[in-house]
């Protein structure tokens, strides 16, 4: 299974994460998993609410969320805020 390194940072926190996450993932779902992690990760700084969504640093915008990784196109390293 192919997948992509994505760095998310936790705005709370100002920490960045890298997690991989599948190509064949839709963003939505990517989204739901990594704010679970962050939870776990950061119980004092961050609460799950199931509407976070990872939104794309470099243009700011939040991405399609039926698109998968692989549709959008996203390569190891990008860079994302939990919003």
């Amino acid at each position: 299974m192919d997948s992509t390194l994505f760095c998310v940072e936790l705005p709370a926190t100002a920490k960045s994460y890298d997690f991989w996450v599948p190509d064949d993932m839709t963003m939505q779902e990517a989204s739901r998993l990594i704010g679970q992690a962050m939870q776990m990760i950061e119980p004092d700084h961050f609460l799950f609410t199931g509407t976070q969504a990872l939104m794309y640093r470099r243009t700011g915008q939040i991405q399609d969320p039926a698109a998968t990784v692989s549709q959008i196109g996203f390569v190891d390293g990008e860079q994302f805020v939990l919003v």
